[in-house]
């Protein structure tokens, strides 16, 4: 019973870490941000942080880290290496950033981690896109196949990012962000086009 309520005392400790990391990173950049404005802030000491991380960046690290795998879980949990319901993928990505937003948003403003923005896009590549070279043979394919993956991968960060940090009454759901990320992959600029022209005309 004693070590349910240290394991209990243990996450709410790192739950509020993560909070107060978050609330900063929105104010200042990560290593501006110092052990003990963190602690006095969520009103622990300093001892208790170093109980579970050596520093700022360990900490960092450790939330990146466990992003990422789940992340990298739904994916795969949704096979989008297979599946052919592009829509589907794009939603559960979005799903995830959304039920995760205010720490995914600020890990990916300008005051965050860039190896976070680094290890998204390699999952997007790895999970998503990777089957799509095997039946690539030539080289000036494959090099063109790189360009045309890099502009979408950095295009779909920037849509995230956007959407993250948008808290206006109008804000896109996950689903409405997941079909436009989804009509951009499958279409391009001119499926953009259609899918405006459709919302205006109530379709």
């Amino acid at each position: 019973m004693a070590e349910k309520k240290e394991d209990t005392r243990i996450k709410r400790t790192k739950k509020l870490l993560k909070e107060g990391l978050t609330q900063l990173i929105l104010q200042k950049s990560i290593k501006k941000i110092s052990v003990r404005e963190l602690a006095d802030l969520v009103e622990i000491n300093r001892g208790t942080f170093y109980l579970h991380y050596k520093d700022i960046y360990d900490l960092v690290d450790q939330i990146e880290n466990e992003l990422c795998e789940r992340f990298e879980q739904i994916l795969s949990e949704t096979n989008c290496t297979t599946t052919s319901d592009t829509l589907t993928v794009f939603k559960c990505v979005c799903e995830f950033l959304d039920e995760n937003k205010q720490i995914c948003h600020a890990l990916l403003s300008d005051n965050g981690d860039i190896n976070f923005l680094l290890k998204i896009r390699a999952i997007i590549s790895k999970t998503c896109f990777s089957h799509m070279t095997k039946d690539i043979t030539s080289e000036q394919s494959k090099i063109n196949y790189l360009y045309i993956s890099s502009y979408f991968e950095s295009g779909t960060v920037g849509i995230l990012r956007l959407w993250l940090g948008d808290n206006s009454p109008n804000r896109k759901s996950a689903e409405e962000v997941a079909m436009l990320l989804k009509v951009l992959f499958m279409e391009g600029l001119d499926g953009i086009t259609k899918l405006a022209k459709e919302v205006k005309a109530g379709k």
